[in-house]
């Protein structure tokens, strides 16, 4: 395959792959967010955490059904000039990056490991690096584009 060839199939790949993450990102933080909102002991229940209170109830809706429509929103912003791509993918990667890693330390350092626990600090690890790889492939392709505007006047 001509070099030529390989060059315009990374930066096709540079094109999509930021703003696919920021798509899928908006639509996990967005639908968390509600599904948290309306049925919190359902999504709980499966990884065996009760609620013993109306306070507990309000705590988990606030926390995880607010914060994540939170997050949604303001990912959302991008695609209304609102914030920077490189901004969304950086505050998505660190949030569920951390996530996912924070749920990894408690998992292997309690006596008896929840194994869905474990599966989800797995894919929130992934997706935490997916996201921060979209950060910086966003941040090449501008750098890119903004040299390629100075060789060009």
């Amino acid at each position: 395959m001509p070099l030529t060839a390989v060059t315009e199939r990374m930066h096709a790949l540079k094109r999509w792959w930021p703003t696919t993450m920021v798509v899928f990102d908006v639509l996990i933080y967005l639908g968390f967010g509600i599904a948290f909102l309306v049925a919190p002991e359902e999504l709980l229940g499966a990884m065996d955490i009760t609620f013993g209170s109306a306070a507990s109830f309000a705590e988990v809706r606030a926390m995880y059904g607010g914060v994540e429509l939170g997050i949604g929103l303001f990912l959302l912003g991008t695609f209304r000039g609102w914030v920077s791509k490189r901004q969304a993918l950086a505050l998505s990667g660190l949030a569920i990056g951390l996530l996912g890693t924070v749920r990894m330390a408690a998992v292997l350092t309690m006596p008896e490991v929840h194994e869905l626990s474990l599966q989800f600090a797995s894919i929130e690890i992934v997706g935490g690096l997916a996201n921060l790889s979209a950060w910086w492939v966003e941040g090449t392709l501008n750098r890119d584009e903004h040299s390629h505007s100075l060789t060009a006047e």
